[in-house]
């Protein structure tokens, strides 16, 4: 099923995008975990990416809407569920916050996980109970099948990595440990979400929204040139300026769902790229030079270069 603190092109890949960050294990301590802000980044582009599916599935008419009722249940129930675990990370991840009840958070985190493991499983029953369309459309529906499974299953570890996490003391003691766990749940449920609405857009036969990426462009950073900071100042980022615009072959714009990775001089150092929202971060120890960040999703991909220099 189509499905990046921590985790989107189509189907397996993005199931492979959005769950690959997840923490294996909640550490003691938040060492893994990335920063407030990149997380609240990345839940907000997979927000964008869901609003975007969203508009798609609302424009069908109302009789292929019907063919997809049950996922788009499914769906309600997961979205309902990621706004409180939100505000829960959100006050967990403010300066100086308190922990909350280890009992509590476990039990929402575990719920919501469950959650998306049950629309995951629903999902699959829906499109493998749907009337089978054109060749095309079998090959569609066994990948999406495929790439839910396997986020099923990643879901499934998370469950036992948070079980696991809550027992160690330092849950009961540490607002970030607890702000680890929700962002886990969080990011989970918001590549659910992703996934069932391609389920639901398949269901209903969209052939526009199951379109393979064909081409990227438009990619843009807000600056073409990073100055490295200086010994012992923070690290400076830049930001995506103006967002890949990725069409099919009939020229349909798909979702920004694709992922960035970073190419420079040879054994660089203190440059990296976040490969979900394409964010550089240069740090004071970074190797100046001529950075490539490319962007990919399914077989489209556009390059931009950035320089860092002194």
């Amino acid at each position: 099923m189509q499905t990046s603190s921590r985790r989107p092109k189509c189907l397996a890949a993005l199931a492979t995008a959005a769950l690959a960050l997840t923490v294996c294990a909640l550490p003691e301590g938040s060492a893994l975990a990335e920063s407030s802000a990149a997380f609240t980044a990345h839940y907000e582009h997979q927000a964008q990416v869901e609003a975007q599916l969203q508009l798609k599935v609302q424009a069908l008419p109302d009789a292929q809407q019907a063919r997809a009722a049950a996922v788009a249940s499914l769906l309600a129930a997961v979205d309902a569920s990621v706004p409180p675990l939100y505000a829960e990370e959100q006050a967990l991840s403010a300066a100086g916050a308190e922990p909350l009840p280890a009992a509590r958070v476990t039990q929402d985190v575990l719920t919501a996980l469950r959650g998306a493991r049950s629309a995951y499983a629903g999902a699959i029953r829906a499109c493998n109970g749907a009337p089978a369309g054109s060749a095309a459309w079998r090959a569609k529906r066994a990948a999406l099948v495929g790439a839910a499974q396997s986020a099923d299953l990643q879901v499934a570890k998370d469950i036992l990595a948070v079980r696991a996490g809550a027992l160690r003391p330092l849950f009961r003691r540490s607002a970030a440990v607890q702000s680890d766990a929700l962002q886990v749940a969080i990011t989970d449920l918001q590549a659910t979400a992703i996934s069932l609405l391609d389920a639901d857009l398949l269901l209903a036969d969209a052939s526009s929204a199951t379109g393979k990426p064909a081409a990227v462009q438009g990619l843009a950073y807000s600056s073409d040139t990073i100055t490295i900071p200086a010994r012992g100042q923070g690290a400076v980022k830049d930001t995506v300026g103006a967002q890949p615009r990725v069409t099919d072959a009939n020229g349909q714009v798909l979702p920004d769902t694709g992922a960035y990775r970073l190419q420079g001089p040879a054994k660089f150092r203190g440059v990296a790229v976040d490969r979900l929202i394409g964010t550089v971060t240069v740090r004071p120890d970074a190797t100046p030079g001529a950075y490539t960040v490319t962007y990919t999703q399914g077989a489209a991909a556009e390059q931009v270069t950035l320089q860092v220099v002194p």
